[in-house]
């Protein structure tokens, strides 16, 4: 995570010190977001491949283990050409044809130059082209994330990074403008993927020769119709995030979409941050429902809900007051700043996004998604709908407020009321005995740290960054302690303090 902030801070500030105009950093967001479209093409199977793999991981003896692996292979590198040929030919002939026979470009709005939109259809090919090279090999990942060992993955994700920004520095340095930033996904790609097939290899995850059982056209059917249940969930799911820079380029314009990119960077990472906690339980509340132990399921998901609910609030809060004067410093000047309004009202987002995840990932380790794939795929097109009518009339404003209102209207509400199905218990409990403390936390939290943001405006931005950051770091985490933790977690997270205290003083 450290790596992923690292990263993204450099890689933006060398963007906005290389990249003058707007208009091309909007291009280049909206490229990266439109190619995101094109992993709709995986149709939910890689998804699908990783959580019935779960079922079989331990034991890998087993010919079922080897045999859904082996399916799983052969399915990614079967779509990962699929995405390959379909985006090539989509942005280089499909999509520009269109945009000349109806006389509109859907994609980029018309105050983009004609140079800068040859330059999108090409930066498209690229992302299309590295996207389905690198899908071919995901599989490697699900295997280690299967496994639970995410500090493999992150550690590759890491040397990704700086990898990354050393071949975009160098191709800035040579004049290659915006398709530097290919040129650094191609070698961060090429890398990361073959860190994790060394991994895989090195750990022993794969079957033992004889144990690989068979491409199987039973494993098949069985990812193909868990993972036609997920499809709409992942096309919900990709117009809801991949949709944003393009919802805000529409409504707003590119040079609008710029800003969008960089305002939300921190609250993109902070919720990466937040997410992990959830991310990391998932393998072993998987193993608690296949193994059918349902109290300890439910205490463990509770816990996990509470400590994600609270957490978020401490971290977007804190991010909210602090974006301000962390961008004039990062962009070196108000090139890319929005008011004060907009970061709580995404601090608000975060939230609502970060806990409404907990239940919809409860959803997917059942298997039973029922109506939830339905649900996705219609607040995403509810998103982006009510996020180009609310951003015209109110600007940022309106397209955060249409993801607050979408999320708790059709995920929010349809995932509590799952998680209230499966343990027994009433939505109201759900809501307001499990996140009553982090829901009180809220308050505290927005209350006062909207009064420090006002009362340190007219401070210094070095002095102004500085003071709010120790106040969101001491006076947050005190808070997050006393008031945003349910009293369970505050002894077992003690406990585990105390042990670490103990460890390094020995």
């Amino acid at each position: 995570m450290g790596a992923n902030i690292i990263y993204t801070l450099i890689q933006g500030r060398m963007l906005l010190h290389y990249i003058s105009d707007n208009n091309e950093i909007g291009v280049w967001a909206v490229a990266i977001q439109v190619a995101g479209y094109f992993l709709l093409l995986d149709f939910g199977m890689s998804g699908s491949a990783g959580r019935l793999l779960m079922d079989h991981k331990d034991d890998k003896t087993s010919s079922n283990y080897g045999s859904m692996m082996k399916t799983g292979f052969l399915v990614s590198f079967i779509q990962g050409a699929l995405i390959l040929v379909c985006g090539i030919i989509a942005s280089q002939w499909l999509l520009p044809e269109a945009v000349r026979i109806t006389g509109k470009n859907f994609l980029v709005t018309s105050e983009a130059s004609g140079g800068q939109i040859e330059l999108f259809w090409s930066l498209l090919m690229w992302q299309c082209t590295l996207a389905g090279a690198s899908f071919a090999f995901r599989m490697f990942g699900v295997i280690l994330e299967t496994h639970q060992r995410y500090d493999v993955v992150n550690y590759a994700q890491s040397a990704g990074f700086c990898v990354n920004l050393l071949t975009i520095w160098c191709g800035f340095e040579m004049g290659l403008g915006l398709y530097s930033l290919v040129w650094s996904n191609v070698a961060s790609t090429v890398l990361v993927n073959t860190w994790m097939i060394a991994a895989v290899w090195r750990m022993k995850f794969l079957p033992a020769k004889g144990q690989w059982g068979q491409v199987s056209l039973e494993r098949f059917k069985e990812i193909f119709a868990y993972a036609m249940d997920i499809f709409l969930v992942s096309v919900g799911n990709v117009l809801i995030t991949a949709s944003q820079v393009v919802v805000v380029g529409w409504a707003l314009g590119l040079g609008a979409a710029a800003v969008w990119t960089f305002t939300t960077k921190t609250f993109a990472m902070a919720q990466q941050f937040i997410s992990r906690i959830y991310n990391y339980s998932t393998s072993a509340l998987a193993e608690m429902y296949v193994r059918g132990e349902k109290e300890r399921l439910q205490v463990r998901f509770r816990d996990v809900t509470a400590l994600t609910a609270a957490a978020s609030i401490w971290v977007t809060m804190g991010v909210a007051l602090c974006n301000f004067s962390f961008l004039i410093i990062w962009t070196g000047g108000d090139r890319m700043a929005w008011p004060v309004e907009n970061d709580f009202l995404m601090g608000i987002y975060i939230f609502v996004i970060t806990v409404t995840r907990c239940h919809v990932g409860l959803v997917y380790l059942s298997k039973e998604l029922r109506a939830m794939k339905f649900i996705y795929f219609a607040e995403g097109i509810a998103f982006v709908v009510l996020g180009v009518l609310l951003g015209r009339w109110f600007g940022f404003p309106g397209i955060i407020i249409s993801g607050i209102v979408t999320n708790l209207t059709f995920s929010g509400l349809y995932g509590t009321y799952r998680t209230s199905k499966m343990f027994h218990l009433s939505i109201k409990e759900i809501i307001f005995i499990w996140l009553a403390r982090p829901l009180r936390f809220l308050f505290v939290m927005f209350g006062i740290f909207a009064t420090f943001r006002y009362a340190t405006a007219s401070l210094p931005i070095p002095w102004q960054l500085t003071a709010n950051a120790i106040i969101t770091v001491v006076l947050g985490g005190y808070c997050l302690w006393k008031t945003g933790l349910p009293d369970n977690l505050q002894k077992e997270l003690g406990g585990t303090l105390i042990k670490l205290r103990a460890k390094f003083n020995n």
